[in-house]
């Protein structure tokens, strides 16, 4: 968070891990190892799309405080808040946001060959 402009800049960093189960393309063919940046970036990109709408509706359209930003203003940007915080709406307004997302999937179309909850042990004791 930091002042641009005279007004407050929030910047959200987000870091996203998943895995991919199953693909299905036409002709039947799976996802291919060096299609992993494009699938990441899809799924980065739909993150923040998703992020982006959520921020737009709630805290500029609606201006409610419901991610608590204000405190971060009055946290980082202490003279700013004092100066500032009888006129909230308004520093909504104002306010700019940006958004990096980085999306890590693992492994991209692989299964492990044993229950990924329980380990080989497990099951051979019966457990």
């Amino acid at each position: 968070m930091r002042l641009q402009d005279g007004k407050p800049h929030l910047f959200l960093s987000i870091r996203t891990q998943g895995e991919v189960r199953e693909l299905t393309f036409e002709g039947g063919a799976g996802a291919q190892l060096d299609q992993l940046t494009e699938i990441q970036n899809a799924v980065a990109g739909q993150v923040k799309a998703t992020v982006r709408h959520t921020i737009d509706k709630v805290l500029f359209e609606n201006k409610s405080d419901v991610f608590r930003y204000s405190e971060f203003i009055c946290k980082y940007l202490p003279d700013y808040w004092k100066a500032n915080q009888q006129r909230w709406e308004q520093v909504i307004d104002d306010c700019t946001v940006d958004i990096s997302v980085d999306c890590i999937i693992d492994h991209p179309g692989l299964k492990p060959a044993t229950d990924t909850h329980r380990t080989g042990m497990e099951k051979i004791n019966g457990v």
